[in-house]
């Protein structure tokens, strides 16, 4: 039953696997370490109504100026015999002060590998995010994240808001997400209890980043 969990979830779901993997692009020469754990809450038969364990573990750095690169690695899928990787850049459209958001966009595509039966897969993800700085150690972001592959639905995506409160060289922070909107998620295998109309999957994702050398972005 958990790996028809999972492989539902990957299918219908994958947009937005992990928090976003950049709100903010890390200054020049910097980099950063961040694990993030969840996904859409679905029931679990006799458990509860729980956030799918789903995780992301990434290493980014700062290569340029308002440019950040990043390398991922999805542990929760190595749990199927399965290698996911993803790699990406993102970049600051608009440097925000006061009340202007910042803009970040990135490309994010992710690569899988089965080696037990010799499958594999790329599929292309886009994310787009702004973001606003309270006080010297909160940042709050509203944005989304949208999956490419050739087959329906063509374009899965996921609308999210989430915080980042800084302690120092540390990080802590959550996202709430709202998968595939447009998907109908009535008749699925994994029932989703907070569905708005039938659509899509409410989730919750939390995340912790370590920065080795503080974060002045």
């Amino acid at each position: 039953m958990l790996k028809r969990v999972f492989i539902f979830c990957w299918i219908i779901f994958i947009s937005g696997c992990g928090t976003v993997s950049t709100v903010r692009p890390l200054p020049v020469g910097q980099n950063a370490l961040s694990l993030s754990v969840g996904g859409p809450i679905a029931e679990l038969p006799g458990i509860a109504d729980v956030p799918l364990p789903y995780s992301t573990l990434r290493y980014r750095w700062g290569v340029y100026k308002n440019l950040e690169a990043h390398i991922g690695l999805h542990p929760t899928m190595l749990v199927f015999g399965t290698i996911g990787l993803d790699a990406g850049l993102s970049y600051e459209l608009i440097h925000g002060s006061k009340l202007t958001p910042s803009l970040v966009a990135g490309i994010n595509p992710t690569f899988w590998i089965n080696p037990f039966n010799r499958a594999a897969g790329f599929s292309p993800e886009a994310e787009a995010v702004a973001s606003w700085t309270i006080g010297k150690n909160l940042l709050v972001y509203s944005g989304g994240q949208a999956f490419f592959q050739l087959e329906k639905p063509y374009v899965p995506w996921a609308a999210l808001i989430g915080w980042e409160c800084r302690f120092g060289a540390a990080g802590l922070g959550i996202e709430a997400k709202w998968y595939a909107p447009t998907e109908n998620s009535e008749y699925r295998v994994v029932r989703f209890p907070l569905s708005p109309g039938k659509m899509g999957a409410f989730g919750a994702v939390v995340g912790f980043s370590l920065y080795p050398g503080g974060r002045d972005g």
